[in-house]
C-alpha cells in the first residue's frame, strides 16, 4: 500500500469500529455547528499527520521509523 492508502485503511477500520461502539453506547452525533471545526481538526491533526508520517517512514531505517512513530504521544503532550 502507498502511504495515503495505508492511512485511509487505518482510519476506515477505526471509524467502523468506533461507529459500532457509539451505537452500542448510545453516543449522539455532534451538532451541525461543530462539524466545520471537526472536519478541520480531522484533516490537519489526523489525516495530514498520518499521511506525512507514512511518507517519512519510507525513507528511514526500521529503527528510526519506530522511534519516529512512538514519539508522537510525547510531542502531542509537549504541544498541549
Amino acid at each position: 500500500y502507498d502511504p495515503g492508502h495505508l492511512a485511509l485503511l487505518r482510519f476506515l477500520l477505526a471509524s467502523a469500529f468506533m461507529g459500532v461502539v457509539a451505537l452500542i453506547r448510545g453516543i449522539r452525533l455532534p451538532s451541525l455547528g461543530d462539524l466545520p471545526l471537526l472536519a478541520a481538526l480531522g484533516f490537519f491533526a489526523v489525516s495530514l499527520h498520518h499521511v506525512a508520517l507514512n511518507f517519512g517512514q519510507q525513507g528511514v531505517s526500521a529503527g528510526a521509523s519506530s522511534v519516529l512513530a512512538q514519539s508522537t504521544p510525547l510531542f502531542s503532550t509537549l504541544l498541549a
